[in-house]
């Protein structure tokens, strides 16, 4: 092996999840499956909660050694969490309130479940024309542990929930229909900051890959990264490799090109 690569961090979506073919990219699965083989621990990071990476049955087809949820707010070794970082539920409470009386869908998800906030809509229906799930049972939040907390809605309402959020909470829209509501002390970086400490690795034994802005994170803290077609400027300026897109194998390209497979 060229590097001294020992734990490689890959995001899901638009990076082993095909969203144009609602399909994975099984060239690259099978990669991670042989570097595992060789002794790399593999952790899927990515803004998903848990329920939700259950839902599109990629662990059907690969076991990684380690989840990274809900951008870094949640950590799974082997299916045992060993970090966790929650919503503080006066904020779950706040945003709640200020979307239902919007009669906007918010999904929170738990450690291992996920809900909605009201019954489902038709910006749900816009919003998994993309993302192809099943919407989730509703729930009345009765003061869960929460993750992640996931609103669906066009851009029109973005400047009216901005200006009534918390302050420590992040507003990321990802999709005309998708936003994510994060805690802005969880990012994937500092998941894997936390990762290489726990199996005392350093940043020079990692590599990372992803597509989108969260993914710059996670790229700090690695010493090699992979943009994996990314359409964004600042996501490729921040990778130390610009990779293909995953429709092409991009990591399975990755994975070749530090000499890992």
């Amino acid at each position: 092996m060229e590097k001294d690569i020992k734990i490689i961090f890959v995001d899901i979506d638009w990076t082993l999840l095909d969203h144009s073919k609602h399909d994975f990219d099984y060239p690259s699965i099978e990669g991670l499956k042989e570097a595992q083989k060789k002794g790399i621990l593999i952790y899927l990071c990515t803004a998903r909660p848990y329920e939700s990476i259950m839902q599109i049955h990629l662990l059907d087809y690969f076991t990684p050694d380690g989840i990274i949820c809900t951008n870094g707010g949640l950590i799974f070794y082997h299916d045992e969490v060993i970090f966790k970082n929650l919503i503080p539920s006066e904020y779950v409470k706040q945003i709640l309130d200020i979307c239902n009386k919007k009669k906007l869908e918010v999904e929170y998800g738990t450690i291992r479940d996920r809900y909605f906030s009201i019954p489902s809509n038709k910006y749900v229906d816009y919003y998994f024309n993309t993302f192809n799930e099943n919407p989730c049972p509703v729930k009345k939040y009765e003061n869960e542990e929460v993750t992640s907390l996931l609103l669906m809605c066009p851009k029109r309402f973005d400047k009216h929930l901005l200006k009534h959020l918390p302050k420590e909470i992040d507003y990321f829209r990802f999709d005309p229909y998708g936003v994510d509501i994060r805690y802005i002390r969880n990012n994937k970086g500092n998941a894997v900051d936390f990762v290489l400490k726990y199996h005392g690795f350093s940043m020079d034994n990692a590599l990372s890959m992803g597509d989108d802005y969260p993914d710059i994170y996670m790229f700090e803290k690695t010493k090699y990264s992979a943009s994996i077609g990314s359409k964004y400027k600042e996501v490729n300026n921040a990778a130390s490799y610009l990779a293909k897109s995953v429709s092409d194998s991009g990591v399975l390209e990755t994975l070749k090109k530090y000499q890992i497979i």
